[in-house]
Formats: structure tokens, sequence, C-alpha cells
């Protein structure tokens, strides 16, 4: 009775997180290319949307490579101070929903904005750049995603053994060559990795190209999928299915590509030493330690406070003096029925899916470390795949899935709120099962086998011992999931019906609508919320660990 009640657990677990990517596959390879669909695919705006496609994604990852790379390998070898503040600007364009760092970005470069008004100021005449377009979304991209690269740059890099490049330096090599023939290899696996994320996470965004892009008329393969399920027609879906398995094809070869790069892994020479000191830089060390605050502060920083600033003009073009100063953009937003009902969806679908994450997250880790087996190995593997790809992919399966007489079936909610807190359920359901299992890693086992061993039943250990030791990394990732479900637009546009809006939704209403303060307005109240709760987690997160090192 038992088995069977296991294998129905892995049944339906692995029928929840991977039953919608099953589906989509079978129903694209089933109907196949319609002559509708081929020709689609030849027209002139396809070909250019590849192209922009192409263009945003490599040139983003390579801007994230450069900036990642060198930032994260000066705060490791370098004796800079304030490296501690440095890593924490660093983090900011990544915590924050993609669509605000685009009205970020937008509120910035414009005409009467922050930077014109400065560029005046001293006299200089002001370069009328833009954001929107193929080039600023690419920037913009890239430095937004810069921070993956460097969090694998700064955990390999002390684990360099300082030994190997005094070996090179004792051998005749120059401080430059010894750096770049000894070093840089081993950290070729990290900046692959770092590398691979970032194409994933520009291949997968869909608020910078929404944002920054439909407004310019320059399509990439996230908003025409978008524009193909909104605009409906008898072939729409199939184009829009046609596209997002382009979409998974172009994320796996980019992931077999990075996985090539870093193939020749030489980590394992790091052995048991690390590098100890770091580089003296003299005089250069407090120009270098401004030269990199000056540009985390530009490109973390003042774009919110363009962004605010931004938000309280009296109307869009006027200049941002405080003349003309007014919260009403504020007030207008927070007494919108409209942006209550969308603020109360998503907290309450974030909660909902954030609870349901870590409990099956948890129950799965629980599983694989009390009896480790093939089963709920892969159990864990299917629950992180729909994070590793991207989003679009998972909406559209899950649209075929549950939309299907099986999916009727098995409840009838699509078309309901019930259909989003699914989405975000099976979206995030990796995060719940690593937090799980990175928080049952250090645990000790011998506090388990000793309260076994003085009769405390299943259910007792897990109450009195595991429970509250990990109960605050759990309770860490359930916050990072509310934080990325609670401001989350991929999902939302392509499954939300009308009264279902989320705050993601109605931040991209209000733009496309025009309302581009009232926009800006609640963009910069969610920037606050999500760093608040960002905060919180980190200090849970801390927190957890801190009490179970004391016990």
């Amino acid at each position: 009775m038992r088995r069977g009640g296991e294998a129905a657990a892995v049944i339906a677990i692995v029928a929840f997180f991977a039953g919608p990517l099953l589906a989509l596959l079978v129903q694209s390879f089933r109907h196949g290319p319609t002559a509708e669909v081929l020709s689609f695919f030849a027209a002139p705006r396809t070909t250019a949307m590849l192209w922009n496609t192409a263009v945003m994604v490599a040139g983003g990852t390579a801007i994230a490579l450069a900036a990642g790379a060198a930032l994260g390998l000066v705060v490791s070898f370098a004796d800079l101070p304030g490296r501690s503040l440095l890593s924490a600007l660093v983090w900011l364009p990544l915590i924050l929903p993609s669509y605000v760092v685009a009205l970020s970005w937008a509120a910035l470069f414009e005409k009467n904005g922050l930077l014109d008004r400065a560029f005046g100021a001293l006299g200089v005449p002001w370069p009328d750049g833009s954001v929107y377009g193929l080039s600023g979304m690419t920037v913009v991209m890239g430095l937004t995603h810069y921070p993956l690269v460097y969090l694998f740059v700064i955990r390999a890099a002390r684990r360099v053994p300082e030994a190997l490049y005094a070996a090179a330096r004792a051998s005749g090599a120059r401080p430059l060559r010894a750096f770049l023939l000894v070093v840089l290899p081993l950290l070729r696996p990290a900046l692959a990795a770092g590398g691979a994320l970032a194409f994933l996470a520009a291949l997968d965004n869909f608020g910078i190209p929404a944002f920054l892009g439909i407004p310019a008329n320059v399509p990439v393969l996230s908003t025409s999928i978008y524009e193909q399920i909104a605009g409906f027609g008898p072939s729409a879906f199939a184009r829009a299915a046609a596209l997002s398995l382009l979409l998974m094809a172009i994320a796996l070869m980019g992931l077999y590509g990075f996985w090539l790069w870093a193939r020749r892994d030489v980590s394992e020479a790091f052995g048991d030493g690390g590098w100890e000191g770091r580089v003296d830089l003299g005089p250069l060390r407090w120009p270098l330690f401004m030269l990199i605050l000056v540009f985390l502060l530009l490109t973390s920083i003042l774009p919110l406070v363009g962004l605010g600033l931004g938000a309280i003009v009296r109307a869009y073009g006027l200049p941002p003096t405080p003349e003309n100063w007014t919260l009403k953009h504020f007030a207008a937003v927070l007494a919108d029925g409209r942006t209550a009902r969308a603020a109360f969806n998503s907290g309450l679908i974030a909660i909902g899916a954030a609870v349901v994450t870590v409990a099956i997250g948890t129950g799965v880790a629980l599983r694989r470390r009390r009896r480790p087996g093939l089963p709920w190995r892969v159990v864990g593997g299917l629950m992180t795949l729909p994070f590793a790809l991207p989003g679009i992919v998972v909406a559209l399966g899950l649209i075929v899935f549950w939309a299907s007489p099986v999916g009727r079936l098995a409840g009838g909610v699509y078309g309901t709120l019930a259909m989003l807190w699914i989405a975000y359920t099976v979206r995030f359901g990796a995060i719940g099962v690593r937090s799980a299992e990175a928080a049952l890693a250090r645990l000790d086992r011998r506090l388990e086998q000793a309260a076994q061993m003085s009769g405390a039943r299943l259910w007792a250990r897990l109450g009195r011992i595991v429970f509250p030791l990990i109960a605050g990394e759990l309770l860490g990732g359930m916050v990072l999931v509310v934080l990325l479900a609670g401001t989350e637009l991929t999902l939302s546009v392509l499954l939300a019906s009308s009264g279902q809006e989320t705050v993601g939704m109605r931040i991209f209403q209000l733009e496309q609508g025009g309302a581009l303060t009232e926009a800006r307005a609640l963009a910069f109240l969610i920037a606050v919320f999500v760093f608040l709760l960002f905060v919180l987690a980190e200090a849970l997160r801390r927190g957890g660990f801190k009490g179970e090192t004391e016990r």
C-alpha cells in the first residue's frame, strides 16, 4: 500500500510539472508545420525578428560576460576597499523585475530627463540618446544580467590555488601572463556557467523587449510569441507553438555551446588550497574603487532615481525640477481599483504558489535524503526543468495541457485565477526543492539518528528536530518565490483572463495605454517592495543558517 501511494505521488508530481512541456511537444509534432506556418517563417518580418533576437541575446550575453568577469576578478583578487558595498550594489539590477529596469532606463535617457538636465547644467549638449530600439535593448539586457556572471566568478576565484600563480611567477612569467595562462583557465567553468545563465535570461526576457522594443517596432522571439497569442486567428497558436519550439531549440543549442566551452574543466587542479592574499594596487587602490563605484551607481542607482523623478513630474516630458513635482500619479495608482485588484491577485497567487512549491520541494528533498533512488532523483530534476526553460515555452505548454480534455477533466482551471497559481507553482518549483535540499544538506544526520535511537518516530523527529532547524531557510525560499511570482509578467500576459490582471500586467497595460507616468509610479513602488522583500529573504536565510550552526 505504501509503495502504491509513493508511485502515485511520483506520477502526480511528474504530470504536474512535466506534463505541460510534454503536451506542447506532442501537439507540435502531431500537427507538423503547415503551409501557413512555413510561409510565416519565410516572411521578411520573421527574418528581421530572428536577427533582432540574435543581436540582442548575443550582445547582451557578451556585455554580461565582460562586465561580470571584470568586476568579479577585480573584487576577488585586488585589495579594494568597500567590497561589501560594491557587492550589494551589483545585485540591485538582477533582483528587480525586468519591466522595472526597462522603465528606469527609459526614464533616465528621455528628453528633459535626469541625464538631459545634468548635461545641460554642465553646458554639455545632450546627445539625445534613447534606449528604445535594438541597441538600447541589448545594452540594458547586458547590464541587467552581468551579476549572474559576477556571482560565479567570485565564488570560484577564491578557490584558485595561489601556489600555481606563484610557481608561474617564479618561472619568469610576468604578472599579466601568469594570470592569463594559469588563473583564467581555472575560471573557465565559472565563466561558462555564468554566461549560460546570462544567455538564457536574455533569451527568455519579455519585459525589456516589451517595454523598449515594441514601442520602437523592434520584434524579438519573446514578444512575437506574445503578439501571435494576443492576435488570435486560425493559425495564431500554431505559429506561436512553432516559435516557442524554436526558442527552446536555441536555448538548448546555446547551453550546448557553453558546455563545450567549459568541457576542458581543469578545476580539479584547485586542490585544497586557495587564494589567500590580494593584489596590492598601491596608489591605484582608491581611484579604481571610485571608478567601480561610479559604474555601479550609474547602472544600479541612477536609473531608479530617473524612474522616481519620472513618476513625480506633473506630466510626461516636463523637466523633473521641483516646481513640476507632484505625488498625484502615486495617489492615482493607489486609488485605482484595477491596481488594487492586481495587487491582491499577485499577492494571493504568489503566496499560494510559495507555500505549495516549498511544501512539495521539502517532501521530495526529505524522501531523497531518507531513501535516495532513481525515481525521486528524476522527480527533483523535472521540478527544476520549467525554471530552466524560457517562461513563454512553459506558458504555452500550460495552455495546451490545461485547455485539453485531460486538463478540463482534471479540474477545468483554464481561464480562471487558479491557472496562474498553477503556472507560478510549476515555474518556480525549482526554488522549493533546491531550498529544501540546501537546508537539509547542512543538517547533521546524527541529530536524527540520536532521536531515532531514543525511540522518536518519524513525525516526531521531523517536527522537533528537522523542521525547526531548516525553517529559516524554507521561509527564505518562500519569500523568494513570493518576490519572483508576485512581480512576474511573462506567464501572466499569456495566461490571465480579463479581471485576473497581476501587478506586472497592470504596469504593462498602463504603459501600452499611454499612461506612462502612472506606470512609472507603480513600477517605483514595486522596486521598493522588491528591495524590502529581498532584504527579508536574505535575513531569513542567514538567520536560519546561524541558528543551525549555534545548535
